[in-house]
């Protein structure tokens, strides 16, 4: 296994620091219509499949077994998230936006 650390963020939720939390972005749009165009591609043309996140992490129906055992044994937090974050106006949006999906993560 490749050295992940650099994957890893220590976020502060206001004041409170939190633990690592491991933040995967998907260039991929969220929702119900584009998971199904997503699933139809992963079928059809996987070798043009231009999300390497989700083909690495997710089949065409299904988490990858060997990813949820490896994020199982990391025993941190992981945040997995839409490539619509990506389009947020600026950094102080996009760090917004993260912190409130970690804590929502964290309950």
């Amino acid at each position: 296994m490749s050295d992940i650390s650099g994957a890893f963020s220590n976020v502060s939720v206001g004041m409170k620091r939190t633990s690592p939390t491991l933040i995967c972005i998907y260039n991929a749009d969220g929702g119900v219509l584009n998971a199904a165009r997503d699933m139809a591609h992963k079928i059809l043309a996987p070798a043009t499949y231009p999300c390497s996140l989700c083909a690495l992490t997710y089949g065409a129906f299904t988490m990858q077994s060997e990813w949820r055992r490896t994020i199982d044994r990391l025993g941190l937090p992981v945040l997995m998230s839409a490539a619509e974050l990506a389009a947020l106006p600026d950094l102080a949006a996009l760090i917004a936006r993260l912190k409130q999906q970690i804590a929502g993560v964290r309950r």
